[in-house]
């Protein structure tokens, strides 16, 4: 007689190779190849929350974070390329020139800064310099935002739940089931961001492309809250608002900091000051 011992990770699977939202490929301890990370990705866009799941507690959340950042990560990094062009020729000016053209070098830096200075429907009601530098500052602090967003998002939820009636199961479920649902929209949202931020994308294809991802959003949402955590549909509709708001919130700031005006307005006035210069 033979006794077979249960493979338990902590991502509640069933058995090796039968990858749902309880057991992702880049959970599975036995694979170390880069596939991997795609398959996991793949796995969320072909079968969104295709049945129930039992999770094991305690609920695995590294999983889910880390496949977070890695969708998010191309396009941060090209959003933040001017921050970090022009950061290298503020800290060492000789840097760029030494070894190439010191006019292409010269026009990269000029391009990096008026990027980083470009006008922005926020500066209807905030100074320039400070819609500016909160633009910097939001997008570095994206590195961050990532598992702050899955915690405070699946936290919100949960209090939706319990002030709804209870959860049947627990917290990290909850949080679980919302990372997932954002992990296929957030990269679309951040090919959107990238758009935006090199002028690929006006205010109003910005925004209708918003209402179709976030309609998306909220439609995985609410599956993806009910199957994990086993609820029925007037409960789980209570969670999609307030998730929503908490996942997109920095997405509809960030946009107001690069888009040049919200849609159906005219670009806010450049305003140059200085001696003799009374206006515009």
């Amino acid at each position: 007689m033979t006794q077979s011992t249960p493979r338990t990770s902590g991502s509640g699977h069933d058995a090796p190779g039968d990858y749902h939202y309880g057991h992702l490929p880049v959970e599975d301890p036995a694979r170390t190849d880069l596939g991997r990370w795609l398959a996991s990705l793949r796995l969320l866009m072909t079968r969104p929350f295709a049945r129930a799941v039992r999770m094991d507690e305690p609920v695995a959340h590294a999983g889910v974070i880390s496949l977070m950042w890695a969708v998010r990560w191309p396009t941060w990094l090209l959003c933040s390329l001017p921050v970090f062009v022009a950061f290298l020729a503020s800290a060492w000016p000789g840097v760029p020139a030494e070894g190439g053209d010191p006019t292409a070098s010269a026009g990269l830096v000029d391009m990096a800064t008026r990027h980083m200075a470009a006008p922005s429907a926020l500066e209807l009601v905030l100074p320039a310099f400070f819609a500016q530098s909160l633009r910097v500052w939001l997008l570095l602090m994206v590195p961050l935002g990532v598992p702050l967003v899955y915690f405070a998002a699946g936290l919100a939820a949960h209090v939706v739940l319990i002030l709804t009636g209870g959860a049947p199961r627990s917290m990290g479920t909850t949080m679980r089931a919302v990372g997932l649902a954002f992990i296929p929209p957030s990269l679309v949202l951040g090919l959107m961001d990238v758009g935006a931020s090199f002028g690929l994308l006006g205010p109003e294809a910005w925004t209708s492309c918003f209402v179709v991802v976030g309609t998306w959003l909220g439609v995985r949402i609410f599956f993806g809250v009910r199957r994990l955590q086993g609820l029925r549909r007037r409960r789980t509709l209570a969670v999609v608002p307030i998730t929503m708001l908490v996942l997109t919130s920095g997405v509809l700031l960030r946009a107001t900091l690069v888009l040049p005006n919200l849609p159906g307005a005219a670009p806010p006035p450049e305003l140059r000051y200085g001696p003799g210069i009374p206006g515009r």
